[in-house]
């Protein structure tokens, strides 16, 4: 079982699987956590799910931790680019550790959009 193609942890763990070049098949694709839960309390499968969703205890389902490597989510904040970040923003990046400059992946694919949109002009 396994959330719907184009989810967000449908991606992270099909590509899990891509990297270990092991393959699988889903018997049914849901889209929301309770679905998934319940289907997996019927035995009509297992599914991956983060550790911090946790189960309704009266379904009688249970987590079992991977071993590692265990594939995981990178987070970004994203902001308008060309305005100060507004006092929320700011405390809510004050409370992370770890915040740092924008990503140079993120820079690269702006200064792409500014030339396709400089050629587009200029055509």
């Amino acid at each position: 079982m396994d959330f719907q193609e184009g989810w967000g942890l449908r991606m992270l763990v099909d590509g899990a699987f891509g990297a270990a070049r092991a393959s699988r098949r889903t018997a049914f694709d849901v889209n929301d956590v309770c679905t998934l839960f319940e289907l997996v309390a019927h035995k009509l499968g297992i599914a991956l799910v983060p550790r911090t969703i946790n189960p309704d205890p009266s379904w009688g389902i249970r987590h079992i931790d991977l071993r590692p490597p265990v594939p995981m989510y990178e987070l970004a904040l994203v902001t308008a680019r060309d305005e100060p970040l507004s006092r929320a923003a700011q405390a809510l990046l004050d409370l992370m550790p770890l915040a740092t400059k924008p990503a140079p992946a993120a820079r690269t694919v702006q200064a792409r959009k500014r030339r396709t949109a400089k050629a587009a002009a200029t055509a």
